[in-house]
């Protein structure tokens, strides 16, 4: 009996130290959990958003600030790039038309010379053939009539290949309304306030536009009170447009519109030879030939073509046979005084 009741109560201390053991070793496990959680919740931030960007090596033993994990209600903000070197031609989305005249810097001007100016009007309705007269390698000023259907792609493009862009105001012809002149265009007895609107609101509308030319206008031009109008307006422009200048195209030989800019302190040049009233190859030949001889008898000389396939083809000859140095090909802004 004796021997059974000892073997009872050595089997009850082997349970009670078999019991310590099991919480001992359950101690230890959790123990050993909260280590490992400890070295998890330790480990950098940024390992969670992937892996951090590489050093120089001159950094790399340099303790670097902890960057802040974005939240909902803080972004991560980024330090800005470099700006990229300007394009040559601004993207049409990004380049809404200026306030400010663009007008392209003369290159290399060869001093006594007889210098050339070669303007394009009636830009803004065949762009394809407009792209081929842009890539004449002298420089070229187009006259772009405003509202039309490629004005602005048109004054994009001439801009973009670095050449210099004005209006082509459209004004009243003899004739009308047989002859018409188109939108925004200027008429006789018009009111001020009119002619200031229309004269604003087409200078704004083309891009990059530095200064403006009469289409049409034989009527309109040899008006001496819309003159003072337009020249009044137009210098009040270029007040905030410091290159601004008027070409007058001389449509009619009654015209009043280079003395009246004159005397509104405009720069101002005045037509040479037209280019393309008779539109036969031979004919644009000719006529190229007139100009370049103008040029060497007086100076300077100013040529007025159109938008057409003859007289592309007539320039791009004339630009490839002229000898290096014999002409100084410029803007018309560059003419006007």
């Amino acid at each position: 009996m004796a021997a059974k009741k000892k073997r009872t109560s050595r089997r009850k201390s082997s349970g009670r130290r078999g019991g310590w053991g099991f919480i001992a070793g359950l101690a230890g496990v959790l123990i050993v959990a909260l280590v490992a959680l400890q070295v998890v919740t330790q480990a950098p931030e940024t390992e969670e958003a992937g892996p951090a960007p590489s050093r120089p090596a001159e950094q790399a033993a340099k303790p670097q600030p902890k960057p802040e994990r974005p939240t909902a209600s803080r972004p991560e903000t980024t330090a800005p790039r470099e700006a990229a070197p300007a394009r040559p031609a601004a993207e049409p989305a990004a380049r809404p038309a200026p306030v400010v005249a663009v007008t392209p810097q003369p290159v290399d001007r060869l001093p006594g010379v007889p210098k050339v100016s070669i303007v394009i009007d009636d830009c803004g309705y065949d762009l394809d053939l407009m792209k081929r007269f842009s890539r004449l390698r002298v420089p070229i000023t187009f006259a772009v009539i405003p509202y039309l259907r490629h004005s602005e792609d048109s004054a994009r493009v001439a801009w973009k290949a670095g050449k210099e862009v004005i209006l082509h105001q459209p004004m009243e012809p003899e004739g009308y309304p047989d002859a018409d002149p188109g939108q925004g265009a200027l008429f006789r007895g018009m009111k001020q306030a009119e002619v200031a609107r229309i004269v604003r609101e087409n200078l704004e509308s083309i891009p990059h536009v530095s200064g403006l030319n009469n289409h049409m206008g034989s009527a309109a031009t040899a008006d001496a009170r819309l003159m003072a109008l337009v020249m009044g307006e137009v210098a009040r422009w270029r007040e905030r447009n410091p290159g601004a200048y008027f070409l007058d195209s001389r449509t009619s030989a009654d015209t009043v519109a280079y003395d009246t800019a004159r005397r509104n302190g405009l720069p101002t040049a005045m037509r040479s030879v037209f280019l393309d009233h008779d539109e036969s190859l031979d004919a644009v030949r000719d006529k190229l030939d007139e100009l370049l001889a103008t040029a060497e008898s007086e100076g300077e000389a100013i040529g007025i073509g159109h938008v057409k396939p003859n007289t592309l083809t007539a320039l791009e000859a004339m630009v490839a046979s002229v000898g290096a140095g014999e002409f100084d090909f410029v803007f018309a802004s560059e003419l006007a005084r």
